[in-house]
């Protein structure tokens, strides 16, 4: 949380697609949802980024591979 929002922090956001382009951030891994004002809120998109982030694999170790193997096709 800041002093007037909050963050959504999707730890392996960078392997999320991303329809609505609520997400922001440009490290190697993480995306956030700066939320400011409860209506502004986009309710659908948040669903499915936790939908699509429930249907990542659990292990973190395959997520870090993924985020590699992303990373080696984009250079």
């Amino acid at each position: 949380p800041h002093k007037d929002s909050v963050d959504l922090v999707f730890e392996f956001g960078v392997l999320l697609p991303d329809p609505y382009q609520v997400l922001q951030g440009d490290g190697k891994q993480t995306r956030y949802i700066p939320i400011t004002k409860i209506d502004e809120i986009n309710e659908l998109a948040i669903k499915q980024l936790i939908n699509e982030a429930l249907s990542l694999p659990v292990s973190r170790a395959i997520k870090l591979d993924l985020i590699r193997a992303k990373a080696k096709i984009i250079r």
